[in-house]
């Protein structure tokens, strides 16, 4: 009896053993995995990846969450197209092969010219809203740069995802992120990829990044954390129907774009400001003829802008000097919610008035192209400049002229 069970357990050993073999010998190697998925999209000339992506950022002194859609495609001859949303930008670029098109929806307006070798590309350096198509632009880049980025890859537990109503079964391989010039040596990064079995493309990515995470605070610490799912990823020629050039018929067409570091035909200088009427969270409202006597410096921000974040240091160390030469600072947001901005300032302990810019009559009457901008007014309420973009240098020097 003893020995039937003996040879009985030794068997059922025997067969875990080699089933367990035969698992992992089912996978590929991680870092190998890694590397072939890299080198497909490295390689790719024709393909369309869709990715929606969503970003939580939980800081000492903040907290904020961003969700972007970007897509990808490019066929033969020519065509490509290029899609962009997120709050403060919605970009369409498309190109039938014959025509190029690259259409803003939030100023309805677009440029349309020949169809190049390569797409129409913005040049550096970036405001918020071109970065946006940039990146959407790179998409089949990022892919290949992260995955080559990955040290240490493990395996997880296989996972079934369901994208666009179709279960599709991946590997999971987890690692740390190996950073690139301009990281802080603080900041420590976990990333997670999930990759489809039959196709060998990436479906879905989540990194977690912890420090001190944002350049220009490096002793405030933030957990940042990116899910990315990609419901189409495709390494060949996509349908040619995604390549139709077409636009609102009440879109507006023009020669170029704004330029958001030097704007041409927006200064604002020599006008005499709008009388217009601030409404502070906290106290009575206030016309800006009130502050006659006085200098007075705008800035139109929001908290989803990463420009106007990055200029937010700067503006905290000028702010106590601005404010003991008599120089009356505000701040105009243009979140959705006016707790959205009034809550980072808060916690930022930034001390000047903030007004949120609840139905743009402040914007309207101080047009810029983008935020964000910053608009210097003298004692006798006349516009010295304006301009879209931080610049130091051009505000300390433009506040100096409206102090005469």
């Amino acid at each position: 009896m003893f020995r039937w069970v003996a040879v009985l357990i030794a068997s059922t050993m025997t067969l875990l053993a080699t089933n367990g073999q035969s698992f992992s010998q089912s996978r590929p190697d991680p870092k190998t995995l890694l590397v072939d998925v890299s080198q497909q999209y490295k390689a790719a000339s024709f393909y369309r990846i869709d990715a929606v992506a969503e970003e939580e950022r939980d800081g000492d002194l903040s907290r904020n969450w961003q969700k972007t859609i970007r897509s990808a495609a490019v066929g033969r001859n020519k065509k490509y197209r290029f899609v962009a949303q997120t709050q403060g930008a919605n970009w369409l670029q498309v190109s039938d092969g014959a025509t190029e098109l690259v259409y803003r929806k939030l100023g309805n307006e677009y440029i349309e010219h020949p169809a190049a070798a390569k797409p129409f590309r913005f040049k550096a350096p970036w405001d918020f809203t071109e970065s946006q198509l940039i990146d959407a632009q790179d998409l089949k880049k990022e892919v290949a740069d992260l995955l080559s980025m990955i040290r240490y890859p493990k395996y997880s537990s296989d996972e079934t995802l369901m994208l666009s109503e179709t279960p599709v079964t991946c590997y999971v391989v987890e690692g740390k992120m190996h950073g690139g010039i301009g990281w802080n040596s603080k900041v420590q990064a976990q990333v997670t990829v999930w990759i489809d079995q039959k196709t060998k493309l990436v479906r879905k990515i989540r990194t977690v990044m912890s420090g001190p995470v944002i350049m220009n605070e490096p002793d405030v610490n933030y957990t940042v954390t990116t899910v990315v799912t990609y419901p189409i990823a495709q390494m060949s020629e996509p349908s040619a129907a995604l390549f139709t050039v077409t636009v609102p018929p009440d879109a507006n067409r023009v020669m170029s774009f704004p330029d958001p570091f030097h704007p041409k035909g927006t200064n604002l200088a020599g006008q005499n400001a709008s009388d217009i009427t601030f409404k502070p969270p906290d106290g009575p409202a206030f016309t800006l003829r009130s502050l006659a006597g006085k200098p007075v410096l705008l800035e139109f921000w929001a908290t989803w802008c990463a420009p106007c974040l990055e200029a937010m240091p700067s503006l905290e160390k000028l702010y106590p000097r601005l404010e003991a030469e008599g120089v009356a600072v505000l701040t105009v947001d243009e979140d959705n919610e006016p707790e959205t901005a009034a809550n980072f300032l808060r916690e930022h302990h930034s001390k000047w008035t903030n007004i949120h810019d609840e139905e743009g009559d402040i914007g309207s009457a101080f047009p810029g192209n983008g935020i964000p901008e910053f608009v210097v007014i003298d004692r006798r309420g006349t516009i010295v400049g304006s301009k879209s973009g931080f610049d130091e240098s051009w505000l300390k020097k433009t506040v100096q002229q409206a102090q005469r």
